[in-house]
Protein backbone atom coordinates (compact mmCIF):
# COMPACT_ATOMS: atom_id res chain seq x y z
CA UNK A 1 0.00 0.00 0.00
CA UNK A 2 1.23 3.62 -0.75
CA UNK A 3 0.84 6.58 0.83
CA UNK A 4 -1.09 8.15 -1.09
CA UNK A 5 -3.45 4.97 -0.87
CA UNK A 6 -3.22 5.49 3.37
CA UNK A 7 -4.38 8.71 3.11
CA UNK A 8 -8.07 8.79 3.28
CA UNK A 9 -7.48 6.27 6.39
CA UNK A 10 -6.14 8.47 8.28
CA UNK A 11 -7.90 11.19 6.96
CA UNK A 12 -10.77 9.86 9.13
CA UNK A 13 -9.08 12.24 11.86
CA UNK A 14 -10.58 14.89 10.66
CA UNK A 15 -13.41 17.01 12.17
CA UNK A 16 -15.01 14.44 14.30
CA UNK A 17 -11.97 13.63 16.16
CA UNK A 18 -11.01 16.84 16.30
CA UNK A 19 -14.38 18.05 17.76
CA UNK A 20 -14.01 15.39 20.37
CA UNK A 21 -10.74 15.67 21.13
CA UNK A 22 -11.19 19.62 21.50
CA UNK A 23 -14.29 18.73 23.78
CA UNK A 24 -12.52 16.50 25.53
CA UNK A 25 -9.76 19.17 26.74
CA UNK A 26 -12.86 21.76 27.50
CA UNK A 27 -14.42 19.11 29.75
CA UNK A 28 -10.52 18.65 31.35
CA UNK A 29 -10.05 22.32 32.05
CA UNK A 30 -13.85 22.60 32.72
CA UNK A 31 -12.89 20.09 35.72
CA UNK A 32 -9.78 21.32 36.86
CA UNK A 33 -11.36 24.64 37.04
CA UNK A 34 -14.31 22.81 39.55
CA UNK A 35 -11.75 21.26 41.66
CA UNK A 36 -9.84 24.51 42.34
CA UNK A 37 -12.48 26.75 42.34
CA UNK A 38 -15.33 24.77 43.84
CA UNK A 39 -17.24 27.39 45.45
CA UNK A 40 -17.44 29.45 42.42
CA UNK A 41 -18.02 26.34 39.91
CA UNK A 42 -21.35 25.71 42.16
CA UNK A 43 -22.41 29.31 42.48
CA UNK A 44 -21.81 29.30 38.21
CA UNK A 45 -23.28 25.73 37.70
CA UNK A 46 -26.41 26.66 40.24
CA UNK A 47 -27.10 30.37 38.34
CA UNK A 48 -26.69 28.63 34.82
CA UNK A 49 -29.77 25.93 36.05
CA UNK A 50 -31.96 29.11 37.67
CA UNK A 51 -31.32 30.92 34.16
CA UNK A 52 -32.66 27.37 32.72
CA UNK A 53 -35.35 27.14 35.10
CA UNK A 54 -36.97 30.83 34.26
CA UNK A 55 -36.68 30.56 30.55
CA UNK A 56 -38.08 27.00 30.67
CA UNK A 57 -40.54 28.28 32.89
CA UNK A 58 -41.72 30.84 30.83
CA UNK A 59 -41.85 28.89 27.55
CA UNK A 60 -43.92 26.05 29.65
CA UNK A 61 -46.52 29.09 31.01
CA UNK A 62 -46.88 30.70 27.60
CA UNK A 63 -47.01 26.69 26.22
CA UNK A 64 -49.77 25.77 28.42
CA UNK A 65 -52.02 29.11 27.90
CA UNK A 66 -51.53 28.93 24.14
CA UNK A 67 -52.06 25.13 23.74
CA UNK A 68 -54.48 24.03 26.32
CA UNK A 69 -54.16 20.35 25.82
CA UNK A 70 -54.83 17.59 27.87
CA UNK A 71 -52.61 18.27 31.66
CA UNK A 72 -51.98 21.59 30.61
CA UNK A 73 -53.45 23.50 34.13
CA UNK A 74 -49.99 21.28 35.09
CA UNK A 75 -47.75 22.49 33.08
CA UNK A 76 -49.07 25.97 33.92
CA UNK A 77 -48.20 25.26 37.79
CA UNK A 78 -44.95 23.66 36.74
CA UNK A 79 -44.06 26.89 34.18
CA UNK A 80 -44.67 29.34 36.97
CA UNK A 81 -43.27 27.14 39.95
CA UNK A 82 -39.97 27.36 36.96
CA UNK A 83 -40.24 31.48 36.78
CA UNK A 84 -40.09 31.72 40.57
CA UNK A 85 -37.74 29.29 41.61
CA UNK A 86 -35.65 30.63 38.67
CA UNK A 87 -36.20 34.39 39.80
CA UNK A 88 -35.55 33.58 43.68
CA UNK A 89 -32.24 31.82 42.52
CA UNK A 90 -31.30 34.86 40.29
CA UNK A 91 -31.98 36.89 43.09
CA UNK A 92 -30.27 35.24 46.10
CA UNK A 93 -27.41 32.66 44.30
CA UNK A 94 -25.20 32.08 47.31
CA UNK A 95 -28.64 30.97 49.33
CA UNK A 96 -29.62 28.82 46.35
CA UNK A 97 -26.67 27.43 45.65
CA UNK A 98 -26.69 25.80 49.05
CA UNK A 99 -30.24 25.16 48.93
CA UNK A 100 -29.81 23.10 45.25
CA UNK A 101 -26.39 21.29 46.80
CA UNK A 102 -28.16 20.31 49.65
CA UNK A 103 -30.89 19.10 47.90
CA UNK A 104 -28.65 17.17 45.53
CA UNK A 105 -26.22 15.79 48.37
CA UNK A 106 -29.83 14.45 50.10
CA UNK A 107 -30.74 12.67 47.24
CA UNK A 108 -27.19 10.90 46.93
CA UNK A 109 -27.26 9.63 50.20
CA UNK A 110 -31.12 8.89 50.27
CA UNK A 111 -29.81 7.09 47.10
CA UNK A 112 -27.07 5.04 48.31
CA UNK A 113 -28.82 3.89 51.35
CA UNK A 114 -31.75 2.78 48.84
CA UNK A 115 -29.33 0.70 46.36
CA UNK A 116 -27.32 -0.18 49.19
CA UNK A 117 -30.93 -2.05 50.56
CA UNK A 118 -31.68 -3.57 47.48
CA UNK A 119 -28.16 -4.84 46.90
CA UNK A 120 -28.51 -6.82 50.07
CA UNK A 121 -31.68 -7.99 49.15
CA UNK A 122 -30.46 -9.00 45.81
CA UNK A 123 -27.25 -10.63 47.53
CA UNK A 124 -28.77 -12.62 50.33
CA UNK A 125 -28.88 -16.06 49.03
CA UNK A 126 -25.09 -17.10 48.69
CA UNK A 127 -22.95 -17.41 45.85
CA UNK A 128 -19.77 -15.22 44.33
CA UNK A 129 -22.23 -12.91 42.77
CA UNK A 130 -24.42 -12.74 45.41
CA UNK A 131 -21.40 -11.85 48.25
CA UNK A 132 -20.30 -8.96 45.87
CA UNK A 133 -23.39 -7.48 45.65
CA UNK A 134 -24.18 -8.01 49.54
CA UNK A 135 -20.75 -6.33 50.33
CA UNK A 136 -21.64 -3.41 47.65
CA UNK A 137 -25.20 -2.75 49.65
CA UNK A 138 -23.20 -2.89 53.18
CA UNK A 139 -21.01 -0.10 51.79
CA UNK A 140 -23.32 1.82 50.22
CA UNK A 141 -25.10 2.16 53.30
CA UNK A 142 -22.65 3.04 55.54
CA UNK A 143 -21.71 5.79 52.78
CA UNK A 144 -25.17 6.93 52.75
CA UNK A 145 -25.61 6.92 56.36
CA UNK A 146 -22.01 8.65 56.95
CA UNK A 147 -23.10 11.18 54.57
CA UNK A 148 -26.58 12.21 56.37
CA UNK A 149 -24.95 12.16 59.61
CA UNK A 150 -21.84 14.33 58.25
CA UNK A 151 -23.77 16.85 56.12
CA UNK A 152 -21.20 19.69 55.75
CA UNK A 153 -18.34 17.59 54.56
CA UNK A 154 -20.46 15.53 52.23
CA UNK A 155 -21.60 18.56 50.53
CA UNK A 156 -18.37 20.21 50.24
CA UNK A 157 -16.65 16.65 48.77
CA UNK A 158 -20.48 16.75 46.49
CA UNK A 159 -17.84 19.53 44.46
CA UNK A 160 -15.20 18.08 44.04
CA UNK A 161 -16.05 14.48 43.17
CA UNK A 162 -18.38 16.43 40.48
CA UNK A 163 -15.23 18.07 39.47
CA UNK A 164 -13.06 14.72 39.58
CA UNK A 165 -15.76 12.93 36.86
CA UNK A 166 -15.70 16.10 34.59
CA UNK A 167 -11.89 15.60 34.49
CA UNK A 168 -12.45 11.84 34.48
CA UNK A 169 -14.90 12.67 31.55
CA UNK A 170 -12.53 14.61 29.92
CA UNK A 171 -9.63 12.18 29.43
CA UNK A 172 -11.36 9.57 28.83
CA UNK A 173 -13.18 11.97 25.63
CA UNK A 174 -9.56 12.65 24.69
CA UNK A 175 -8.46 8.80 24.61
CA UNK A 176 -11.59 7.54 22.53
CA UNK A 177 -11.03 10.15 19.81
CA UNK A 178 -7.17 9.58 19.54
CA UNK A 179 -7.80 5.82 19.66
CA UNK A 180 -10.51 6.66 17.01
Amino acid sequence: MTAMEQAPAQGNFTLGRVFLVVWGVLLLIAGLFIVTNPAVSALTWVLIMAIAWFIGGIFDTIGAITQRTQGWVWRLIGGIIGIVAGLYIIANPILGTLFVIEIAFLLIAISAIFDGAVNIFTGLPTSDGRLASLLLGIIQIVAGVWLLLHPIAGMIALVYVFGFFVIAAGVVTIILAIRG
